[in-house]
């Protein structure tokens, strides 16, 4: 499913990165959008629940919310 890009303060050297998630996998991937081309796709977090969307707050954070209803603050570590 679709996600966001990061425009949050907690983690500078993630803003920019796009995070989207794999319902059927249970997981959330990531990569950075820089000349037409995505680089470094990578996965993040996993077996987290089978995420229906990510959305940012007003300052930029994401969370995660999954198809039994749990909101979740992503934590990148």
């Amino acid at each position: 499913m679709g996600g966001q890009v990061y425009r949050g303060s907690c983690f500078p050297d993630l803003v920019g990165t796009y995070f989207y998630g794999d319902y059927s996998a249970q997981d959330v991937w990531a990569f950075e959008y820089a000349n037409g081309v995505a680089n470094n796709n990578r996965q993040v977090l996993n077996n987290i629940g089978a995420i229906t969307a990510i959305h940012a707050d007003a300052l930029g954070e994401l969370y995660v919310v999954t198809h039994n209803g749990v909101v979740r603050r992503l934590v990148v570590p």
